[in-house]
């Protein structure tokens, strides 16, 4: 059994008003083409909401007011838990409090600012646990999950087909009657359409030449990543993005680990070993089942 101490608390809300941070936050496509800031603090609790969007009435003085109707109802979406657990030589015990302090800021910063940002790509998109690469069943929906978006089957690997399938997602989505605000590539797919010409002159020159660091397409937010195609062959993800709720809990601990094997990799004392966990609270929601359309190969198992 793992023996542990709460040494440290990331005071998140705090971190979000560095803008270095955030800028650290934005390296995934789901932190890049949704607001600013992750939209719910969650805090300790267990659930958060969802609601479409609602419009006003316009009201006469002395008129009569109407229900305001929304086609979905609230959604009730359970928290999840995410750690990072790192081993250290057994001199980290010997450091100081300055020097503990630059370490668990410097963990920190690459777990909270590349990595998470990343797994929350893989998370949201696939359901995926990234640690085991398989689906995790804890989670109550994800975007590829069965019914959770509009599937539009990929008619091929090329720059031409991937070009129609994502006009089919468009169209899809113009049908839903859903806004396209964002467009997910996979790195390959990007590159793809990149490529695309017409008498000599590119077709989507806002993708650059190779399709790399995308940031906009004919006007529209977008982003490439390599965990977007890492699962399902999917080529890219088109809708509105507005309509992915998710949010991070406001302090999150980290715990030094001193006895015990914590991590399936042997005993800590055997190896002369302490090891620091890092635990992330979140949790997210899509509002609409036809928010998002998906060029994909297969499906992942709901």
């Amino acid at each position: 059994m793992a023996v542990s101490t709460v040494i440290a608390t990331v005071d998140v809300a705090k971190q979000f008003s560095n803008d270095s941070f955030v800028g650290q936050m934005k390296r995934g496509v789901v932190s890049r083409l949704t607001n600013r800031l992750p939209e719910i603090q969650i805090g300790e609790t267990s659930f958060f909401n969802l609601s479409a969007r609602t419009k006003g009435e316009v009201v006469g003085e002395a008129a009569q007011k109407s229900p305001t109707p929304t086609d979905i109802s609230l959604a009730y979406i359970r928290t999840t838990k995410l750690h990072y657990t790192e081993r250290f030589s057994v001199e980290f015990l010997t450091f100081d409090e300055q020097k503990r302090t630059e370490v668990l800021e410097t963990l920190a910063a690459k777990w909270m600012g590349s990595d998470f940002s990343r797994d929350l790509d893989t998370i949201i998109l696939h359901g995926i646990n990234p640690l085991a690469g398989t689906t995790a069943s804890t989670l109550q929906d994800y975007i590829r999950k069965s019914g959770s978006h509009i599937s539009i089957a990929s008619t091929g690997d090329t720059a031409s087909a991937i070009n129609a399938d994502l006009k089919s997602a468009i169209e899809a989505l113009e049908t839903a009657g859903t806004d396209l605000n964002g467009i997910a590539f996979a790195p390959a797919a990007a590159s793809k359409l990149a490529s695309l010409t017409d008498h000599g002159v590119q077709t989507y020159p806002s993708l650059g030449k190779f399709g790399l660091n995308v940031a906009n397409f004919e006007g529209i937010n977008a982003a490439a990543g390599k965990e977007v195609g890492e699962y399902g062959s999917t080529k890219l993800v088109a809708g509105d993005w507005d309509q992915l709720r998710w949010g991070i809990a406001k302090e999150m601990p980290v715990e030094l680990i001193e006895f015990g094997d914590p991590d399936g990799q042997g005993d800590l004392k055997r190896f002369n070993q302490v090891a620091l966990r890092f635990e992330v609270i979140f949790g997210f929601g899509i509002v609409s089942p036809n928010a998002f359309a998906v060029v994909e190969g297969s499906s992942v198992s709901a």
